[in-house]
């Protein structure tokens, strides 16, 4: 009885207890929406209720205007709906006044807007009743979950949460029932599971946060750490293998809820850390689910929002700076959905990888649009005073963004300092040794005097500011360690301030800082970098070639004698991507080498890709000779080529 109460409350008054009646939608008194049996939270599907001598009949609605007179949903119906249940079995006839309505092959989810949640109790009694109606059968309880986590009241939910609050959260929404069955089925790597339902749970729900580390003891009070770490390597592979679209489960109730249940690893890096470890691959797919819940996704789901960019090959950035630059930050969060080269009639998904790596190539080296140069001290990237026109770091700000969204790392060879400072991280002085070894041991030196006169000995008794502060006030034992952090900050930007907090304010803008929440500089480096490394063996490894005769083994041996240079090169012709991304070579798909005969029109033929499928026509050579000169003349001269050339 308690729980009717509650939902009365959540819900509204005047439900009914007839079980024979008009399935109206939540939504609104007025309206049915459309939805076929057994669409979770559809909320008015395939059945259709109507009096007649107490039976209840089974049909299709569309889009039909429900009587007035007909009650609204009782609360168990409402929870039966949302956990996909049949509310009553069709009757063996067909009574002849039944109408007939029009029925649709497309179901789509529905908003549940009239369901509000303004507590934890109301949503946690939610999901008990739920659980309660059908406790054995969880296939739809993640859902049921996902629904209560996602309806509008929760934004106006408490932001402090006291142990009892979470306990009574806990106890409510049936926590320790459905941990048991999910500890007795021990399936974490199933869609439905009663430890799908458990891990939706608790990676959602209110926690204890009174102090920093109260979510974590509560955690482990309840069993879940304890649950998590004997389940870990079934969930990594659910992580892995789970990618789901915004219609993944069948029984979603609505878009929200979908999205929450396609991203529901978005909280595990601060949650459940022994899962994701200091796995790479593990973190971007954290961080990729956290991207997909920042949005709220409208039945649309913004493809026809302006996505789609034409580059020119000699200044790639700045055309996509003219591109890109009013482009809301929503649009490009939800990535590229289209890359064309002006002038070039190529097209297809191929494109787009290659741009992440035509930007690097414009952006790194001697060329007109440079904006870093290699630091031969360190073997990074290190910025120069390319351009005083900030629009164009910004845009490279959003170009890393778009490399995250991706998953497309861009190569350009930023040491781990940059991408700390970005986030707002300390760096130390041993962080930049590589920088400058001359500077680092000045420094040193200054930070281990003991007195002032010490430190005036270092500049030959006249007061000056710490070596590369940029200040003017005398460096001194109290001021020392500032104006060693404002040094630092100027090794790392090489003295182009505004130019590097351009660059922030760029990712940032589409990519809020709390988004990286957990990650630190050199995870944020593996992300957007990459593995610029492209191991011979691995590259062998990954290739899926049957050229006839000795040439598949002509093609490893000269792939093992490539230059790095020549491995990245040959990586970029056939997949349009220069480096590996943080993913490894997991997060790509193979390379397939076909065979074609060597002459065509009395010459020569030469190889040909197509990065859209990533696969390499490659002619029959004559000679392991011939296929080196050959393959590493295009790799050489053809690689900025537009790509009808290749």
């Amino acid at each position: 009885m308690r729980n009717l109460i509650i939902f009365a409350t959540v819900l509204g008054s005047g439900y009914a207890t007839n079980p024979c009646q008009r399935l109206c939608d939540l939504d609104g008194p007025d309206v049915c929406t459309n939805g076929s049996y057994p669409r979770n939270g559809d909320i008015c599907h395939a059945y259709f209720r109507l009096p007649n001598n107490g039976h209840c009949y089974h049909t299709s609605a569309t889009q039909q205007t429900c009587p007035a007179h007909l009650p609204p949903l009782t609360v168990q119906e409402a929870s039966a709906i949302v956990a996909g249940r049949p509310y009553v079995s069709p009757p063996p006839h067909r009574p002849t006044n039944r109408p007939v309505y029009p029925t649709t092959t497309t179901p789509r989810p529905t908003t549940l807007p009239s369901l509000t949640f303004a507590t934890f109790g109301a949503a946690a009694d939610f999901i008990g009743a739920a659980f309660d109606a059908t406790p054995s059968n969880t296939d739809n309880l993640p859902a049921t979950i996902a629904t209560a986590f996602t309806r509008p009241g929760v934004s106006s939910w408490p932001s402090r949460v006291s142990e009892a609050d979470a306990m009574d959260f806990w106890t409510r929404a049936r926590g320790p029932a459905i941990f048991e069955l999910a500890r007795r089925d021990g399936n974490c790597h199933t869609s439905g599971s009663a430890c799908h339902a458990l891990m939706t749970l608790v990676s959602n729900m209110p926690l204890p946060n009174t102090d920093a580390s109260d979510g974590m003891l509560f955690m482990e009070q309840i069993g879940v750490m304890e649950f998590v770490e004997t389940n870990a390597e079934s969930l990594r592979q659910y992580l892995t293998t789970y990618t789901g679209g915004y219609y993944a489960s069948p029984y979603t109730s609505d878009l929200a809820a979908s999205k929450l249940l396609r991203s529901f690893a978005a909280n595990w890096l601060i949650r459940f850390p022994q899962v994701i470890g200091d796995s790479l691959r593990f973190k971007s797919i954290v961080l990729s689910h956290r991207i997909r819940m920042f949005d709220p996704i409208t039945s649309s789901h913004g493809y026809y929002d302006e996505r789609s960019l034409t580059i020119e090959r000699r200044n790639p950035l700045r055309s996509t700076a003219s591109q890109i630059g009013r482009w809301p930050a929503a649009n490009i969060r939800r990535g590229l959905s289209n890359v064309r080269y002006a002038g070039e009639s190529a097209g297809g998904g191929g494109l787009t990888r290659e741009y992440f790596s035509v930007i690097a190539s414009s952006v790194m080296g001697s060329g007109p649009n440079a904006l870093f140069a290699t630091n031969a001290a360190s073997g990074y990237e290190r910025m120069i005073p390319g351009t005083s026109d900030l629009e164009l770091y910004r845009t490279l700000g959003k170009y890393f963004a778009l490399s995250i969204v991706h998953g497309y790392a861009t190569g350009i060879r930023l040491p781990t300092p940059f991408f700390s400072r970005l986030l707002g991280l300390p760096v130390t002085l041993n962080d930049v040794r590589g920088f400058d070894e001359g500077w680092f041991n000045t420094a040193r030196r200054y930070m281990s005097a003991r007195t002032q006169e010490e430190i005036l000995s270092f500049s030959l008794g006249e007061p000056e500011p710490f070596p590369g502060s940029g200040l003017d006030e005398p460096v001194t034992l109290d001021n020392r360690d500032y104006q060693l952090q404002q040094a630092i900050n100027n090794m790392i930007s090489n003295n182009l301030p505004d130019q590097f907090d351009a660059i922030a304010e760029g990712l940032f803008f589409v990519l809020p800082r709390s988004l990286f929440e957990g990650l630190d500089g050199s995870d944020l480096q593996a992300i957007i970098v990459g593995n610029t490394d492209v191991s011979a063996d691995e590259l062998i490894a990954h290739l899926s070639a049957n050229l006839g005769g000795n040439r598949t083994n002509w093609l490893h041996q000269i792939i093992r004698e490539f230059t790095p240079q020549l491995r990245q090169r040959f990586l970029r012709f056939v997949t349009g991507l220069s480096v590996v991304p943080a993913a490894g070579w997991s997060g790509m798909n193979h390379l397939s080498i076909h065979r074609t005969g060597r002459m065509s029109g009395g010459r020569i033929s030469l190889p040909r890709a197509q990065t859209c499928s990533s696969s390499l026509t490659l002619p029959d050579y004559d000679s392991l000779e011939e296929m080196r000169e050959i393959l590493t003349n295009v790799l050489t001269h053809s690689i900025d080529a537009g790509m009808q050339e290749r």
